[in-house]
């Protein structure tokens, strides 16, 4: 709940459980929230479109809806062009329709549904489905006219089996080759096989129906419309004629240079082979979304108020975009969330309108934040920023490890590699993962002088936590609700070394004595947070790319670290060296 303007709110975030249709859930919940609406204060507002999923995928399911029947359009356009004969027409279309209602069947009774993924294998299909049924047409009809052509005409039954058995073998035999394509799909793992095998599934259920319909349905039509039809040779169309007549005058000349037609052949292959690595790579195409998320980090000592301060100056600038439909500062997570993250770090979620250009908005939002000191921002549709912090762990495209031993040592090799990324086209929202040196209590214990005192250090130990960070006493009940009882000094001691050290611990021979007596304590500077890679400390290099391929970026990167950033020859080890060149 927000109102129109910045103020205080309850971000109220929903998951939906696995197996449950998205848009039914939502629908519901859209129901349930229009009758709280009614039992809201007048000066209580409740925005419901920060995320909602369902318009995401509603918006896909239409695009793709869109081009499945544009595909079949232009599928007919050709076949009326290089046929131009209603019932051949008609019988290559038929194809079509039966073939993906049939994945659909397969789809049902596997459990599948129409979802963004599967749409998008139904319209690869929509160009393949109608092959094999074309095949079998245009074989039946050249029977069906060279039939025509003898003293004695065979009945058409008889011809049309004939002619739909001669080239059944190389229907399946060509199904199952376009098939074996997709194979590698199904073995795909992670994140990658859940986005992709559906896709592949739906293929080839569109492909395996098409093939059914081409060797069971097709022949049947063509029995009911073609024997009464002209399929003289003066009716082929124009078009075909004009494309034979050039293809009889090129055949011949091709067969009289064989060397160089297959040495023409061989150059456009290795043409396109060197053109192959500068197409660059990415693993998801661009969604086009209605919403943005904003990671916003401040310095790891930065106060709740100041991040609240900071959000409410940016929520002002970013509604201050046309286009913007509303935006939400998400500051804090909930006991049991994923997210560990300090008053330091947030999200602003930002929703545009459906008809807005996300491209501009996007740039404008960009120059926005910029303005902004004190804070590093990371700037994703809110998806894909998801999907990228499943993938690699962080919210960014391109993430860089640095591993070692030295946190000094990490710290400049992270400043040089991102200072290598600062002119690469396409890098965005560069940042180095925030690690400074904040001030701690620093205690350590003096065993000669806690065993002359009849303290173990495992005993002293727990004394000392039990002051600190406090240790659960008991509990108490109120009504249902339980309340853990913790005993620990007071706050004011604990964070005054001098005073700290003035505590008084139970000695089991000498009864109270200081904890200065056995232990020094001082205050000393130390890393706000260490993170480690299989037990060695871990420094991030991230940034998002705009404007170009992921898979280009990471390589100039590769090639600027590589020229430009000298290694250390000692404190990383060789496989350290490559993860500090690892990238997604």
């Amino acid at each position: 709940m927000r109102r129109s303007t910045a103020a205080p709110g309850v971000l109220l975030v929903l998951y939906k459980q696995p197996n449950h249709n998205t848009l039914e859930v939502t629908r519901t919940v859209n129901h349930v929230l229009d009758e709280l609406k009614t039992a809201l204060p007048a000066d209580v507002t409740l925005e419901t479109t920060l995320f909602r999923q369902a318009s995401f995928i509603e918006r896909v399911i239409e695009n793709l809806s869109f081009a499945i029947v544009l595909g079949a359009v232009l599928v007919a356009i050709v076949l009326v062009a290089f046929l131009m004969q209603w019932r051949t027409v008609a019988i290559s279309l038929t194809a079509i329709p039966l073939s993906l209602l049939g994945a659909v069947l397969v789809l049902r009774a596997f459990g599948g549904s129409l979802n963004a993924m599967t749409l998008g294998g139904l319209a690869i299909a929509v160009g393949e489905v109608v092959d094999d049924a074309i095949v079998d047409v245009e074989n039946v009809v050249r029977r069906l006219r060279e039939n025509r052509l003898l003293a004695e005409p065979r009945p058409a039954f008889r011809v049309i089996l004939d002619a739909s058995l001669k080239v059944r073998s190389a229907l399946v035999f060509a199904t199952f080759i376009v098939i074996l394509v997709f194979v590698p799909v199904f073995f795909m793992g992670g994140l990658a096989g859940s986005f992709f095998r559906p896709l592949g599934f739906a293929y080839v259920a569109s492909t395996l129906c098409s093939l059914l319909v081409a060797l069971t349905v097709t022949p049947a039509v063509c029995l009911w419309l073609l024997p009464g039809a002209n399929v003289d040779e003066r009716r082929e169309p124009r078009f075909a004629r004009i494309l034979k007549s050039l293809y009889l005058r090129v055949l011949p000349l091709c067969l009289r240079r064989p060397r160089a037609t297959l040495a023409v052949a061989a150059v456009l292959l290795i043409l396109a082979l060197g053109v192959t690595p500068f197409l660059g790579g990415a693993f998801l195409p661009d969604f086009r979304e209605s919403n943005f998320v904003v990671f916003m980090a401040g310095k790891p000592d930065s106060s709740l108020a100041e991040t609240v301060r900071a959000g409410n100056h940016i929520t002002q600038r970013l509604k201050a975009i046309p286009g913007v439909k509303s935006v939400a500062h998400q500051i804090g997570r909930a006991n049991l969330s994923e997210d560990t993250w300090g008053p330091n770090i947030s999200e602003i979620w930002v929703v545009l309108d459906l008809d807005a250009d996300h491209l501009a908005i996007w740039s404008q939002l960009r120059d926005e934040l910029a303005e902004v000191p004190g804070f590093v921002f990371q700037t994703k549709q809110f998806l894909r920023e998801r999907i990228d912090e499943v993938l690699t762990g962080t919210t960014a495209d391109i993430a860089v490890r640095v591993v070692g031993p030295d946190l000094n040592t990490l710290r400049a090799q992270a400043a040089d590699i991102a200072e290598a990324a600062e002119q690469i086209p396409g890098v965005v929202d560069l940042r180095i993962e925030p690690l400074v040196d904040v001030l701690q209590v620093e205690m350590l214990l003096r065993p000669a002088q806690a065993a002359q005192y009849g303290f173990s250090v495992g005993e002293l130990n727990d004394a000392i936590q039990t002051m600190l960070a406090g240790t659960v006493a008991g509990q108490v009940y109120e009504g249902d609700a339980v309340f853990e009882v913790v005993v620990r000094a007071d706050p004011a001691v604990r964070s005054n070394p001098t005073a700290l050290g003035d505590l008084l611990v139970d000695s089991p021979s000498q009864g109270k004595i200081p904890l200065h007596a056995v232990a020094g304590t001082t205050m000393a500077e130390a890393p706000n947070l260490i993170n480690r890679d299989n037990a060695s400390r871990r420094l991030l290099v991230t940034c998002n790319v705009s404007g170009r391929d992921v898979g280009s970026v990471v390589r100039d990167w590769q090639a600027r670290i590589a020229e430009r950033v000298e290694l250390p020859a000692t404190g990383l080890s060789p496989g350290v060296r490559r993860r500090v060149r690892s990238a997604k």
